[in-house]
């Protein structure tokens, strides 16, 4: 008998509990993760998949109605070889336009998930890190500031990434 390799047979761990970032690291920490978070917000304000779906996605609708009633008039008599050609392919085209963006909308969707993961992480390592400024004494006032001020705009672009999401759920699901 074979035993199972240790891969196998693990379970899935959780992920180690935050860091707090040393209070010399502070300054220069806070400039990447700033620098991170307007990446995060530049990356989605220059997303147009998720708009264009949604603008797109609305003509599609106009068009398969229209074409679910052309097409049963054409269907009423006994159709053509050739007509059910046509109609298929017009069909074909507007599946392979909806596969696309279902593809797209799924890894948008994902995306958008592990950026929200990374976010609540980033947001706990600085929550650690003033609970650690706090606790000792002597901290600058502009550090905590700077820490808080981190914490937030983490939180706040969380809030956006998380409107996203939502955004691209409900658009999967019309």
């Amino acid at each position: 008998t074979a035993t199972p390799s240790p891969s196998a047979s693990a379970t899935p761990t959780a992920p180690p509990a935050p860091t707090p970032i040393p209070l010399a690291e502070v300054v220069a920490q806070a400039e990447s993760a700033a620098a991170s978070l307007r990446d995060t917000e530049a990356d989605l304000s220059s997303d147009q998949i998720t708009a264009a779906i949604e603008t797109e996605l609305s003509a599609v609708t106009r068009e398969i109605e229209a074409r679910l009633a052309d097409d049963s008039r054409a269907l009423s008599p006994s159709p053509s070889l050739d007509t059910l050609r046509a109609l298929e392919t017009g069909w074909k085209k507007i599946d392979d336009n909806l596969t696309r963006w279902e593809r797209d909308l799924r890894a948008s969707a994902s995306q958008l998930e592990r950026k929200i993961s990374e976010l609540a992480r980033q947001a706990d390592t600085w929550e650690q890190t003033l609970a650690l400024a706090q606790g000792e004494g002597g901290t600058p006032p502009e550090v905590l500031q700077r820490i808080e001020a981190v914490i937030a705009a983490t939180r706040q672009t969380r809030a956006v990434v998380e409107r996203r999401r939502a955004q691209v759920l409900a658009l999967q699901n019309r």
